[in-house]
């Protein structure tokens, strides 16, 4: 059985770190990268929480869909305060 992170916790507008989870075969960890979540992909139900959103990268403005296994929330101190929404 996989375990599957809850995703409730993110939303459009979060600040999230990204790492792609290592492939069988490789040895080498995989790049990791910081992006700002654009839209949630809401599953072919609405009832069912969101596994991958839209993000953009921070430093290139590339947009990607990430799974949510794949994504750490990041939570500033302060942030809320000071942030201009992007969308």
């Amino acid at each position: 059985m996989t375990h599957r992170r809850q995703t409730t916790g993110f939303k459009p507008g979060d600040l999230v770190l990204v790492q792609p989870r290592l492939d069988a075969g490789s040895l080498k960890s995989p790049e990791w990268w910081m992006g700002w979540i654009v839209q949630l992909d809401p599953g072919p139900r609405p009832s069912v929480l969101p596994s991958t959103f839209q993000v953009a990268d921070c430093d290139t403005g590339a947009l990607q869909w990430v799974h949510a296994d794949d994504a750490t929330r990041l939570v500033l101190s302060g942030m809320n305060a000071n942030v201009v929404p992007m969308i």
